[in-house]
């Protein structure tokens, strides 16, 4: 009679053996359903932050752009204002009422008019570039900063 527990007990520890290894089995799948389902959350909120982050970010260089066109706008107009004033007066002081040959003092009135007409356009049109690289420089780096601040804060 011994002998015939011995195949029950084989086969009772099998069975439990077998039990074991499916319920260790369903824990690994519930485990790694829950992890990958964790892992999509995740992927999700790191997708709406990356969303959220890239709209920060263009409206910061709208509003930098907006702001850039404003103040080159505001420039060309009072560069239109300077450059009317400059046109309605002369370089060249008028000649004494009692001179002789108003048209030659020491100089060739027209040529240096000219020349100096010349001499401030040019220094007009480096000025204007100077002008609008500071007002892109300005923008730029206002923008930057404002990203660089949104980063550090973890907005």
């Amino acid at each position: 009679m011994g002998l015939n527990l011995v195949p029950w007990a084989i086969a009772a520890f099998l069975m439990l053996g077998v039990g074991v290894y499916i319920a260790h089995c369903e824990k690994v799948k519930r485990d790694s359903a829950n992890f990958v389902a964790e892992l999509r959350q995740q992927a999700q909120d790191q997708e709406r932050r990356n969303k959220d982050r890239a709209d920060k970010e263009k409206a910061a260089k709208e509003n930098a752009d907006a702001q850039t066109k404003r103040n080159l706008d505001s420039l060309h107009s009072t560069i239109m204002r300077l450059r009317a004033e400059r046109a309605s007066t002369s370089s060249v002081p008028a000649a004494p009422a009692d001179a002789s040959r108003p048209d030659l003092a020491c100089f060739d009135r027209a040529e240096l008019a000219r020349a100096v007409d010349s001499f401030e356009a040019g220094m007009e049109s480096l000025v204007i570039e100077g002008a609008e690289a500071t007002i892109n420089l300005d923008a730029a780096k206002g923008w930057a900063l404002k990203l660089s601040t949104e980063l550090k804060s973890g907005s």
